[in-house]
């Protein structure tokens, strides 16, 4: 009997993100200046757990219990500039529908969040209204403790956040730009015309949630050509070279 040809799935190569990289490496750098600021600074504020009176539970967003929770940083440590700190207060319980549907939201795209009752879908359960006040006041008042500006870790993050695209960059690079004949899902190369495209969704994806309105603002463009930018292997759109070196000064300052 003849046996025929069993063929092989094939695995598609995914492009590693920078960000990825990035984030590892500024978790630990993090971790390790709490731990030489906890010798020196003591904490004054309560836990948002603590102030709403949460189990370890329970999300501090919507509530719900679970038998396995995310741990939220309401200051992302990746924000650059700003990096959130790592320690009790910043980071919080939370499931992962109101993590993702929180992602990066800073100062006032967070504070929207919660009023709005945090995830939008309508199947999920939202932020109880009587916490989305508690929240933002605990947010307000501690706000300054959630992040730092210390000049020797938001350099040493900035270089690590370089290195993280070198990494990436170089690892990519090596990846075949030609996609097999099988394989329908693998994007073709796009060659050096959205060079500049990936770099702006990496720098874009490091910042806050508002970080588009505030671009397109310095740069007298509508919000919308940002998004076709940043979805170029779709569009097909890329950043024109007079707005190149404005956007590197953007993001400098």
């Amino acid at each position: 009997m003849a046996h025929s040809k069993m063929k092989c799935p094939i695995r598609e190569r995914k492009k590693i993100h920078p960000c990825n990289v990035y984030r590892t490496k500024a978790v630990k750098r993090m971790t390790e200046f709490e731990k030489s600021m906890c010798k020196y600074v003591c904490c004054p504020f309560k836990t948002l757990s603590e102030v709403l009176e949460l189990s370890d539970s329970q999300c501090v967003y919507c509530t719900k219990v679970f038998n396995k929770l995310d741990i939220d940083e309401v200051w992302p440590s990746t924000i650059i500039g700003r990096p959130g700190r790592i320690n009790s207060l910043n980071q919080v319980n939370a499931c992962p529908t109101c993590n993702k549907s929180k992602s990066n939201k800073i100062e006032i795209d967070f504070i929207e969040w919660v009023k709005t009752g945090g995830v939008k879908k309508a199947n999920s359960k939202k932020i109880p209204v009587y916490n989305r006040d508690k929240i933002i006041s605990w947010y307000k008042l501690c706000n300054s403790a959630l992040y730092t500006r210390n000049v020797y870790i938001v350099e040493l993050l900035k270089n690590e956040y370089n290195k993280s695209i070198e990494i990436c960059e170089q690892r990519n690079s090596n990846l075949k730009s030609k996609p097999h004949r099988n394989n329908k899902n693998v994007l073709k190369d796009s060659g050096d015309k959205f060079q500049f495209n990936r770099k702006l969704i990496l720098l874009l994806e490091c910042e806050s949630n508002n970080i588009v309105k505030r671009l397109a603002k310095y740069l007298e463009i509508g919000e919308t050509n940002i998004y076709l930018w940043k979805r170029y292997e779709k569009t097909s759109r890329a950043v024109p070279p007079r707005h190149h070196e404005k956007i590197i000064q953007f993001f400098k300052s």
